[in-house]
């Protein structure tokens, strides 16, 4: 055994939903694109399949674990060929400083989303709320960098200026737009929104997004626009449950613009960071394991005795026994995220 590898690459899976659209069939080269196999499997019979709204690119879920895809010729190297296997028996080399999550799961997961209809209103309450009420996961906190929009696109954020908790319960009660006590926002591509665990949203019609998370997939909807689910039935609201767990200061918002470079935002759950490469550049592992993200161009990894290339939208994760992690453009400029845990102080 030489060690554990540095670099590892994971298969996507593509989440229908019934809000998706059709871009990550096209950006991601999901196989058999519209029409293809994927876009057959319908969980209605006798029904076209459902849009994708979700590509769950890393993720540590109960029966559905990221398979491994390369670890660019060290495969033999590991304990198991999904995440739970080498979260379970390689966690200190995999996560280093950062312990797995209170169900023993890889502590984070990334998604790419795809809004061809607006999403519901919603919140996600933070980890004492969601024990209190008895869940049966984690709370979280998340955040969005928008990657496309179509003209008009808009999202909402928190509660506006002013407006009370009971105000808005009142208009939900009342059957009013939840959405005109909300902050309303027109958001451009390479921008960066922070949700904090309590914080109200809802997404517009027209986006496609990189969100990185806590793991959870604990959602309490509070409106639905009358929207029926895949089982043709009207979707579940979850009204006690978020008035439990709204928190009317979480508002959340923009954070940074399109330009910004660096750390675009860190909190007790995660760091996330923008790199715009025009030449070679290391990322350190620092003992943390990270999450990198190819959003444009092409780039060679190079990590120890791993050497291996990433195209746009495909993503690595970078072990926390990684050290010294070199990333090469090739063929032009790179753009890429990085998601991590914090610095320990």
């Amino acid at each position: 055994m030489g060690g554990f590898p540095g670099i590892l690459c994971f298969d996507r899976m593509p989440v229908p939903r019934i809000w998706g659209g059709r871009r990550l069939w096209r950006r991601l080269r999901l196989p058999g694109g519209p029409g293809g196999d994927l876009e057959g499997r319908s969980p209605i019979a006798g029904t076209a399949a459902p849009p994708i709204g979700e590509s769950w690119e890393i993720h540590d879920r109960e029966g559905r674990s990221s398979i491994l895809r390369s670890a660019f010729g060290l495969e033999a190297e590991l304990p198991g060929l999904d995440l739970r296997s080498l979260v379970e028996g390689a966690s200190e080399a995999l996560l280093g400083e950062s312990p797995p999550d209170a169900f023993g799961r890889f502590p984070l997961m990334l998604k790419f989303l795809d809004t061809g209809e607006d999403l519901s209103l919603q919140l996600h309450p933070d980890h004492e709320t969601a024990r209190g009420l008895g869940a049966a996961d984690a709370g979280k906190h998340e955040s969005w960098c928008v990657l496309s929009c179509e003209p008009g696109a808009e999202l909402h954020l928190g509660l506006a200026p002013g407006v009370g908790v009971e105000d808005f319960f009142a208009l939900l009660e009342e059957g009013g737009d939840p959405r005109d006590l909300m902050n309303r926002y027109e958001p451009r591509p390479g921008e960066v929104y922070d949700l904090p665990p309590g914080c109200l949203h809802c997404l517009g019609a027209g986006l496609t997004l990189y969100e990185c998370q806590e793991n959870s997939d604990l959602t309490y909807r509070l409106h639905d626009w009358g929207r029926l689910g895949l089982d043709g039935r009207p979707r579940e609201l979850h009204l006690e449950a978020a008035r439990a767990a709204i928190r009317p200061r979480a508002r959340g918002g923009r954070v940074a613009g399109p330009e910004t470079e660096g750390v675009l935002l860190e909190h007790e759950a995660f760091r996330l960071e923008r790199l715009f490469l025009e030449g070679p550049a290391s990322v350190e592992s620092e003992d943390r394991f990270g999450l990198l993200t190819l959003l444009e161009g092409e780039a060679v990894l190079r990590a120890g005795r791993q050497r291996g290339r990433l195209r746009a939208f495909e993503t690595a994760v970078l072990s926390a026994s990684a050290g010294s992690v070199e990333i090469r453009p090739e063929g032009g400029p790179a753009t890429l995220l990085l998601t991590r845990p914090p610095a320990k102080d």
